[in-house]
């Protein structure tokens, strides 16, 4: 597997199970955000907003 870039933490707090990270580069062409849809692409310089269940159960 070829990995580039990497990701600059920004914030983590384990109780809530929340971390916001940046990326230290633009991703590569055709990325695929596993689990997440963005419609045709993810537009560089706008925001992204994942919600999930910590247990990993379906959100209600």
């Amino acid at each position: 597997m070829r990995m580039t870039g990497g990701a600059r933490l920004l914030y983590t707090r384990a109780i809530v199970d929340t971390t916001l990270v940046q990326l230290n580069s633009a991703p590569p062409a055709n990325v695929v955000y596993a689990g997440s849809y963005f419609g045709s692409e993810a537009v560089p310089g706008v925001d992204v907003l994942g919600v999930h269940h910590p247990r990993a159960t379906c959100r209600r």
